[in-house]
């Protein structure tokens, strides 16, 4: 006995395709698209297709219809067959049919009981997310929140669509965009599907903005108290620092690096840069840090006609240097070359008696500034007077 073939599509002019995929007995038509011509699987059509889905109870008739969007219909039969009842997807009863008999001895009324019907899936409410904005390629964790579990269901996450690009299944999902990216999850399982929930996490390119942007040390350097420096990173790749300056010390910590910068005991101005890196970043932080200021000491005394017997005060006045200072005081007369010490004092002046002379000479005074990296000596004459008495 010959038997037909199934239809498997039909298009009339100026209409569209619609097609038919049919159980592996072509029973029973499984799927209808419509907007497309006939492929042998349901994954070969294309996205802008719309398909209505069927599921049947052998024999009996339809058991679930799911249209293109996604939403379900469920019919339940009595045990002799006939339709008693019919769900949307969250269970509710859209129809409910009872059949009764009138026997022949009288109006005795049969009820039927209404089947058990399956417990449904409901909607998540939606999704909570432990990091949201993140840096590229970051780390985040997806949860739902609310909905209930049916019949065999399990949470199913997809991401950019719905019902597309299935990422996992369960409570929870890590997601690692590179870029923003929706995400959405819904109920699957025996009963029914529900409909997606979805949650947008924004993905905010890789930055490195240390603070401060740039270091400018006094010729003492950090005195024994490391700096601290910000990276402001927010990216997940690691990053780095480095740095080409032998007077300088770093310590990279979590997201920031402490920085020792040695004493500049010399006159000259140095500098360097610290480089940073980190997710395709690269930023430099200039390091300057001054020289010592060049020690000068100029020799002046009091009073400014000096005759024999007097006590004179000679005065270093000192510029520049690292203080403290100490002062050597020497003197001599004239026609002598050997220095007398006289005292070493850590204050500018030093006062001295002055010898009598006879006649109109000359004595001399000499002092070396002593500070903690430099040293200069330097000598001043006084004029001495005979004493007109």
């Amino acid at each position: 006995m010959s038997r037909c073939l199934p239809l498997l599509q039909f298009f009339r002019e100026d209409d569209i395709y619609h097609s038919f995929n049919w159980d592996n007995r072509n029973n029973y038509p499984i799927a209808e698209i419509v907007n497309s011509e006939h492929k042998a699987a349901l994954s070969g059509y294309p996205e802008e297709v719309r398909i209505t889905r069927y599921t049947y109870k052998p024999l009996i008739g339809i058991e679930s219809v799911t249209d293109a969007n996604d939403i379900s219909t469920y019919y339940t039969y009595d045990p002799m067959g006939r339709l008693t009842t019919i769900f949307d997807q969250d269970h509710h009863i859209i129809k409910q049919t009872d059949y009764s008999y009138k026997l022949f001895a009288g109006d005795t009324t049969v009820n039927e009981t209404p089947p058990t019907a399956p417990e449904y899936s409901t909607a998540a409410t939606g999704i909570s997310a432990s990091l949201n904005p993140i840096g590229s390629n970051c780390a985040t964790t997806l949860t739902v929140n609310g909905g209930y579990l049916g019949e065999d269901a399990k949470w199913h996450w997809y991401s950019g669509n719905c019902a597309q690009n299935h990422i996992g299944t369960g409570g929870s999902v890590n997601v690692s965009p590179d870029e923003t990216t929706t995400y959405f999850i819904r109920a699957e399982g025996n009963a029914n599907n529900t409909t997606c929930v979805s949650k947008t996490i924004n993905v905010t390119p890789a930055s490195l903005n240390p603070t401060p942007g740039s270091l400018d040390y006094t010729y003492e350097g950090t005195v024994g108290a490391p700096f601290i420096i910000l990276t402001n990173y927010n990216g997940c790749d690691p990053w780095e620092v480095s740095e080409n300056m032998a007077w300088i010390t770093l310590v990279k910590e979590d997201l920031s690096f402490r920085i020792t910068c040695e004493t500049n005991n010399t006159l000259d101005t140095r500098s360097g840069n610290i480089n940073l890196s980190g997710g395709g970043e690269n930023v430099s932080i200039p390091v300057t840090q001054q020289g010592l200021v060049q020690l000068e000491a100029n020799l002046s005394y009091t009073p400014a006609i000096v005759y024999g017997r007097e006590r004179i005060t000679v005065t270093a006045n000192v510029t520049g240097g690292a203080g403290p200072y100490t002062y050597r005081w020497e003197k001599r007369d004239e026609g002598v070359s050997d220095w007398t010490y006289i005292t070493t004092e850590t204050t500018s002046n030093q006062t001295s008696s002055i010898t009598p002379l006879i006649g109109n000479s000359d004595v001399y005074f000499r002092c070396k500034v002593t500070s903690e990296y430099q040293e200069i000596t330097e000598t001043i004459p006084v004029r001495l007077f005979e004493d007109p008495d």
